[in-house]
């Protein structure tokens, strides 16, 4: 990462700040701003938006990061996902309450990620992952994680440790893609 050694993350979440520390490895902290609307359409609008407003407040290259999961059936969350219910414990149940009754549970995961920097440059990477919703399992990670199923490891998000997860997430992926773009 081309002497890029410190960064601030436009978030308060101290889950996403850690999950950002160890796949791009860098020095990350949260970036001590008012949080921005998020007005955007997109995941990637709403990185952009977080990104852009940190930098400008800091002076330093920021990290926006917009996510949410999707669920075929019900038509969402969507960007909506963490403003859908005041707990992860009530988004989680209201997904499983909206799902009774449906076959299709299948589901993604997105993560829209934006580096903006002083001097107003933005590169912005994304990443998905597939699953399917199932009834919860695990105790880590965060957010739908316990209810998460990731096929390919044959667990949720909730079931695996911080390294599983970052090597296949949709953050882990957005965020890896923005490494080799700096």
């Amino acid at each position: 990462m081309r002497k890029l050694k410190e960064i601030v993350v436009a978030s308060g979440n101290p889950d996403k700040i850690k999950e950002i520390r160890r796949i791009l490895g860098l020095q990350a902290k949260p970036a001590s701003v008012p949080d921005v609307q998020e007005t955007g359409k997109s995941y990637k609008e709403n990185a952009i938006l977080k990104a852009i407003h940190a930098a400008r407040l800091t002076g330093k290259p920021a990290l926006g990061e917009d996510s949410g999961i999707e669920v075929k059936a019900i038509g969402g969350p969507g960007i909506y996902s963490k403003r859908w219910a005041r707990s992860d414990k009530e988004r989680i149940n209201k997904v499983l309450r909206l799902l009774r009754g449906k076959r299709d549970r299948s589901a993604r995961y997105v993560s829209a990620v934006a580096l903006a920097f002083p001097d107003g440059r933005v590169i912005t990477a994304q990443g998905t992952v597939r699953g399917k919703i199932v009834p919860p399992k695990g105790n880590k990670g965060f957010g739908y994680d316990p209810i998460f199923y990731y096929h390919p490891k044959r667990k949720t998000f909730g079931q695996m440790s911080s390294e599983e997860k970052d090597s296949v997430s949709h953050r882990g992926r957005a965020l890896r893609k923005l490494k080799t773009l700096i």
